[in-house]
C-alpha cells in the first residue's frame, strides 16, 4: 500500500455500527482509499483492528457501487506488475458522504456545492478568472468567450476541467 493510515488516523475513526442510525448522506466519511482505474473505498466505521465499514465504486462502476465491508491488509495487498497498489488519501479531509463526489454521481444525489474555486487565464485577453468549481462553464467577464467547462471524469475527484472556446 502507498502511504497507510496513521494509529491516531484509525482511533479518529467511529467504531463499527456506530453510525448506523445516521443517513448514508450525512455519514461522516474518515479515509480514502484508491486504485489506478477509478477503484475508490470511503471509510465510515472501523472495528479497531482490521474491518472497515465505508462505499467501494470498484472500476467506475457507479451501478453496482455498495455500502459493505472491507479490510485494511485486503487493500494493502492489492498490487499488480509490482508497483500499482492502493493509496490512502493524505489530502483527505472528513466530510460527510453528501460532499463526496463520486458517491454521489453513484447514489443518484445531487452534487455537492463547493466554495473551493478554481483560477485561470483567459487564453484571448490574460484576464485572471476566479470561478467557483460547481459551475459548468466558466465565462470570461471581458471577451465573453468561454474558457473552460467542466466534465465529469470518475478518476479525478472534483471532475476534470479542459478547455473549450466558443
Amino acid at each position: 500500500m502507498f502511504n497507510k493510515p496513521t494509529q491516531k488516523q484509525l482511533a479518529g475513526i467511529p467504531k463499527l455500527y456506530a453510525s448506523e442510525t445516521i443517513p448514508m448522506k450525512d455519514k461522516p466519511v474518515c479515509l480514502h482509499f484508491s486504485f489506478p482505474g477509478g477503484s475508490d473505498w470511503w471509510v465510515f466505521e472501523y472495528n479497531g483492528n482490521d474491518t472497515f465499514f465505508g462505499y467501494v465504486i470498484l472500476r467506475n462502476d457507479f451501478q453496482m457501487s455498495e455500502a459493505g465491508y472491507f479490510s485494511l491488509s485486503e487493500l494493502a495487498d492489492i498490487r499488480i506488475h509490482d508497483y500499482l497498489e492502493v493509496e490512502f488519501d493524505l489530502q483527505w479531509n472528513i466530510r460527510p458522504a453528501s460532499q463526496v463526489e463520486r458517491i454521489c454521481i453513484a447514489r443518484g444525489w445531487p452534487m455537492p456545492k463547493t466554495s473551493a474555486g478554481i483560477e485561470i487565464e483567459c487564453p484571448n485577453c490574460k484576464k485572471t478568472i476566479l470561478s467557483d468549481s460547481v459551475n459548468s462553464k466558466i465565462q470570461c467577464s471581458e471577451c465573453k468567450i468561454i474558457v473552460l467547462e467542466r466534465h465529469l471524469n470518475p478518476n479525478f475527484q472534483g471532475g476534470l476541467f479542459h478547455g473549450l472556446y466558443s
